[in-house]
Protein backbone atom coordinates (compact mmCIF):
# COMPACT_ATOMS: atom_id res chain seq x y z
CA UNK A 1 0.00 0.00 0.00
CA UNK A 2 2.80 2.44 0.89
CA UNK A 3 4.67 1.56 -2.31
CA UNK A 4 1.57 2.29 -4.38
CA UNK A 5 1.12 5.66 -2.69
CA UNK A 6 4.79 6.57 -3.26
CA UNK A 7 4.57 5.48 -6.92
CA UNK A 8 1.43 7.55 -7.42
CA UNK A 9 2.98 10.63 -5.77
CA UNK A 10 6.63 10.27 -6.76
CA UNK A 11 6.68 13.75 -8.33
CA UNK A 12 6.01 15.20 -4.87
CA UNK A 13 7.68 12.64 -2.60
CA UNK A 14 11.16 12.82 -4.12
CA UNK A 15 11.49 16.64 -3.99
CA UNK A 16 10.18 16.77 -0.41
CA UNK A 17 12.59 14.05 0.69
CA UNK A 18 15.50 15.82 -1.01
CA UNK A 19 14.71 19.11 0.71
CA UNK A 20 14.30 17.40 4.11
CA UNK A 21 17.59 15.58 3.56
CA UNK A 22 19.29 18.88 2.72
CA UNK A 23 18.01 20.51 5.90
CA UNK A 24 19.01 17.52 8.00
CA UNK A 25 22.51 17.33 6.57
CA UNK A 26 22.99 21.09 6.79
CA UNK A 27 21.94 21.41 10.42
CA UNK A 28 22.80 18.09 12.05
CA UNK A 29 25.98 16.68 10.48
CA UNK A 30 29.28 17.39 12.24
CA UNK A 31 27.74 19.83 14.71
CA UNK A 32 25.55 19.62 17.79
CA UNK A 33 21.85 20.36 17.39
CA UNK A 34 21.15 24.07 17.68
CA UNK A 35 17.55 25.25 17.69
CA UNK A 36 18.44 28.63 16.20
CA UNK A 37 20.20 27.00 13.24
CA UNK A 38 17.16 24.80 12.63
CA UNK A 39 14.91 27.90 12.84
CA UNK A 40 17.06 29.66 10.22
CA UNK A 41 16.94 26.57 7.99
CA UNK A 42 13.14 26.48 8.26
CA UNK A 43 12.94 30.14 7.27
CA UNK A 44 15.15 29.41 4.26
CA UNK A 45 13.10 26.38 3.21
CA UNK A 46 10.80 28.26 0.78
CA UNK A 47 13.84 29.63 -1.08
CA UNK A 48 15.10 26.07 -1.52
CA UNK A 49 11.69 25.00 -2.83
CA UNK A 50 11.74 27.90 -5.30
CA UNK A 51 15.12 26.93 -6.70
CA UNK A 52 13.96 23.33 -6.97
CA UNK A 53 10.98 24.57 -8.99
CA UNK A 54 13.25 26.43 -11.39
CA UNK A 55 15.40 23.31 -11.79
CA UNK A 56 12.29 21.35 -12.81
CA UNK A 57 11.60 23.89 -15.53
CA UNK A 58 15.20 23.62 -16.69
CA UNK A 59 14.91 19.83 -16.81
CA UNK A 60 11.64 20.09 -18.74
CA UNK A 61 13.34 22.41 -21.24
CA UNK A 62 16.26 20.00 -21.67
CA UNK A 63 13.92 17.05 -22.19
CA UNK A 64 11.59 18.93 -24.55
CA UNK A 65 13.40 21.83 -26.28
CA UNK A 66 10.37 22.39 -28.52
CA UNK A 67 8.43 23.62 -25.43
CA UNK A 68 10.69 26.67 -25.21
CA UNK A 69 7.96 29.18 -26.12
CA UNK A 70 6.01 28.08 -23.03
CA UNK A 71 8.92 27.43 -20.70
CA UNK A 72 11.11 30.50 -21.32
CA UNK A 73 8.52 33.03 -20.09
CA UNK A 74 7.70 30.76 -17.15
CA UNK A 75 11.37 30.53 -16.19
CA UNK A 76 11.63 34.32 -16.38
CA UNK A 77 8.54 34.66 -14.17
CA UNK A 78 9.97 32.16 -11.68
CA UNK A 79 13.25 34.11 -11.52
CA UNK A 80 11.32 37.28 -10.66
CA UNK A 81 9.32 35.37 -8.05
CA UNK A 82 12.59 34.04 -6.62
CA UNK A 83 13.70 37.64 -6.04
CA UNK A 84 10.51 38.16 -4.03
CA UNK A 85 11.10 34.90 -2.16
CA UNK A 86 14.67 35.82 -1.25
CA UNK A 87 13.52 39.26 -0.09
CA UNK A 88 10.85 37.69 2.13
CA UNK A 89 13.45 35.33 3.58
CA UNK A 90 15.99 38.11 4.17
CA UNK A 91 13.35 40.33 5.80
CA UNK A 92 12.37 37.55 8.22
CA UNK A 93 13.77 38.23 11.70
CA UNK A 94 15.75 35.35 13.18
CA UNK A 95 15.37 36.45 16.79
CA UNK A 96 13.39 34.10 18.99
CA UNK A 97 11.33 36.70 20.84
CA UNK A 98 7.53 36.51 20.61
CA UNK A 99 6.99 39.34 18.11
CA UNK A 100 9.92 38.45 15.80
CA UNK A 101 8.80 34.82 15.70
CA UNK A 102 5.27 35.76 14.63
CA UNK A 103 6.61 38.17 12.02
CA UNK A 104 9.00 35.53 10.70
CA UNK A 105 6.26 32.90 10.63
CA UNK A 106 3.96 35.23 8.70
CA UNK A 107 6.63 36.02 6.13
CA UNK A 108 7.64 32.34 5.92
CA UNK A 109 4.02 31.28 5.33
CA UNK A 110 3.62 33.88 2.59
CA UNK A 111 6.91 32.71 1.09
CA UNK A 112 5.81 29.06 1.34
CA UNK A 113 2.57 29.84 -0.50
CA UNK A 114 4.51 31.57 -3.26
CA UNK A 115 7.13 28.86 -3.72
CA UNK A 116 4.59 26.07 -3.18
CA UNK A 117 2.67 27.45 -6.15
CA UNK A 118 5.94 27.58 -8.09
CA UNK A 119 6.62 23.93 -7.25
CA UNK A 120 3.14 22.83 -8.31
CA UNK A 121 3.38 24.82 -11.55
CA UNK A 122 6.89 23.54 -12.25
CA UNK A 123 5.84 19.93 -11.75
CA UNK A 124 2.77 20.44 -13.92
CA UNK A 125 4.96 21.69 -16.77
CA UNK A 126 7.32 18.71 -16.64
Amino acid sequence: MMQQWIAANVKWVVPVLLILLKIGLKTLVASPFKGLEMWKAILQLPVDVGFLSISFLGAALLLNPDRGPVLYPTILLFLVLMLVSVLLWKLSPTDVGKKPVFTALGLACLNALLTGWMLAAGLALM
